[in-house]
């Protein structure tokens, strides 16, 4: 019952807006595709990528004001090189990144997959230009520089060898103590 007149308070408060001419947050226009190859073309110049992905040698504090700044850059060459430019914070080219970068991967994924199914709902041109930009780490996961392993956790030091045999004897073993 509560929770009924919080809602209808909160749809009261929304009308009353309304009729004050007071308007919420307006929704941006969607990205266009000059905006959005714009936006691949400035993460794709070494400098932009490295700032944006590379790892922290310093403080978080340091390193999110420099991946901040950049963004604001990737925000100002967006406009300057659109046609019709429309006002973009760098928050939303992070945005707009992360949503590119996660659809390129289920397009990829996508294409991994053995036929049927419907086809990929997508701009496959667009997933194909980040996937050239994303790094090895970013499609594949990180990988052993020993063996092309896949290893999680960075793990330098010598590579634990076990086999399904070692396995099953250990818990052949373990059975028979029981």
């Amino acid at each position: 019952m509560e929770n009924d007149q919080n809602y209808k308070q909160h749809k009261k408060q929304k009308k009353d807006k309304k009729v004050n001419g007071e308007e919420g947050k307006k929704r941006n226009k969607n990205f266009s595709e000059e905006e959005v190859f714009a936006l691949i073309e400035f993460i794709k110049e070494p400098e932009n990528g490295k700032a944006l992905f590379s790892a922290a040698k310093h403080s978080s504090g340091k390193v999110e004001k420099r991946k901040t700044a950049c963004w604001g850059r990737a925000a100002k060459y967006v406009r300057a090189t659109s046609q019709a430019p429309t006002e973009r914070t760098g928050e939303e080219m992070r945005t707009k990144w992360s949503n590119l970068k996660t659809n390129a991967l289920r397009y990829e994924d996508f294409t991994n997959k053995t036929g049927g199914g419907p086809p990929f709902k997508g701009n496959i041109l667009v997933c194909q230009k980040v996937l050239e930009v994303c790094a090895h780490q970013t499609k594949h996961g990180i990988t052993s520089q020993h063996r092309g392993e896949s290893d999680p956790f960075g793990f330098d030091g010598p590579q634990v060898n076990i086999n399904m045999k070692s396995i099953i004897l250990c818990c052949h073993h373990n059975q028979e103590l029981a």
